[in-house]
């Protein structure tokens, strides 16, 4: 379709309206003199989801050479360095330290989690999960979701939080399988963010560090509460790297060898 192109538009309503040409689809019923809406418009809609979630210009032509296409590529390049990273096999030991549960718990900190290791203690990620009642056979709602979370949550401040009285609130293990894969590839973004070398370190010390983006999170793995394991990373002493990683807290013996080990396989 390199000769294909759509020009988004703003509408009378504040949103997206696009126009051009592109090949038709024989296969929905599509010829040049008539087009079908119903598969365009799923086309559509994931031009604009992608713009947004990407902070794309919202409006002006899809073609190459112009942002959508750019930032497309971006996207592929960058996926592309990290399934150097994010391997099977990381992904399953990763998976071996958090565990899976399909209902809500606490984790060692105290913090709202479900599937493998995914905070949902802020009440966006929690609103965003698809929650099944097997009492019923349904999913909650919106307005359930939102009076469920009020409910756990205060039962957690109330130190009576019981896994127990929620185990007929389930994920679906699909659903917790996608968000494990794409909460690493945020924890991969992220740390590209932090460390402006990332993409350059030996593979060992990447898949060290995404590990621990992973289990602690943005906000709890930065320079300023890990100032001495940062330092190492920047004079690119693993020596040093693995010895301040294995200080991290609240996680298995295992998981903290197998970072330090990783982190020496940097000298390699």
């Amino acid at each position: 379709m390199s000769d294909s192109w759509i020009n988004i538009v703003s509408n009378d309503y504040g949103g997206p309206d696009m126009d051009g040409f592109y090949n038709p689809d024989s296969r929905a019923g599509e010829s040049e003199k008539q087009l079908n809406q119903y598969p365009n418009q799923r086309l559509f809609d994931a031009i604009e989801n992608f713009r947004q979630e990407n902070k794309v210009k919202e409006t002006g032509p899809v073609k190459p050479g112009h942002w959508t296409e750019v930032k497309i590529n971006e996207k592929l390049d960058k996926a592309k360095d990290m399934e150097k990273i994010i391997t099977q096999d990381f992904k399953e030991n990763v998976l071996r330290f958090e565990g899976i549960k399909q209902n809500f718990y606490l984790d060692s900190k105290g913090i709202l989690t479900v599937g493998i290791g995914q905070n949902v203690n802020d009440f966006y990620a929690f609103s965003k999960l698809h929650i099944l009642d097997k009492q019923t056979g349904n999913m909650l709602n919106a307005y359930q979701k939102e009076k469920l979370y009020y409910q756990i949550m205060q039962d957690i401040s109330e130190g009576i939080f019981k896994e127990k009285s929620y185990a007929n609130l389930e994920i679906s293990k699909t659903d917790i399988y996608n968000q494990f894969e794409r909460n690493l590839l945020q924890s991969y973004t992220e740390l590209t963010h932090k460390i402006s070398d990332f993409d350059k370190l030996p593979v060992y010390v990447q898949q060290a560090l995404v590990d621990m983006q992973f289990n602690m999170g943005n906000r709890n793995f930065s320079e300023k509460k890990w100032p001495n394991l940062f330092q190492a990373i920047k004079k690119h002493d693993w020596h040093k790297a693995a010895v301040e990683a294995s200080q991290r807290k609240d996680v298995q013996k295992d998981r903290r060898n197998w970072t330090y080990n990783m982190f020496l396989g940097g000298t390699k």
